[in-house]
């Protein structure tokens, strides 16, 4: 059987993970996951991770939203920014956004998404210290 050889530096070990098999089995192992999937158990890896993910708080319930007559709709600030993008875009590029233009739309989608989730962790960051 081939092992793979793949770091997981966030538990600090080497995957052993038969080739083909489903998921990492050191990685499952560090979740506390077992066989069935379900969580058995959590290591002092998982405890530390949780302890500080940002999305941690989320379990608390919100409160209801709350009526702002003098604020502006979301939604219209999100289209204002649409039209503005598409602007800046035609010019740039000379032409707006379409499709079949020869990019693979996916791959894009990709690229800025992660960039997202990079501009969204340093507002935690910076928002929350840690």
């Amino acid at each position: 059987m081939e092992k793979c050889n793949s770091q997981f530096s966030m538990f600090g070990h080497k995957c052993e993970r038969v080739k083909g098999h489903e998921g990492c089995c050191a990685t499952r192992e560090a979740l506390g996951i077992h066989g069935s999937g379900a969580v058995t158990s959590m290591t002092p890896q998982m405890a530390s991770l949780i302890s500080w993910a940002p999305w941690a708080s989320a379990a608390q319930p919100q409160p209801a939203p709350q009526r702002n007559l003098d604020q502006p709709a979301v939604t219209d600030l999100v289209l204002t920014d649409f039209r503005a993008r598409d602007a800046f875009g035609a010019k740039k590029y000379g032409t707006r956004l379409q499709p079949h233009n020869g990019r693979d739309a996916l791959q894009d989608a990709y690229q800025e998404a992660l960039d997202l989730c990079c501009y969204l962790r340093q507002a935690i960051y910076e928002r929350d210290g840690k």
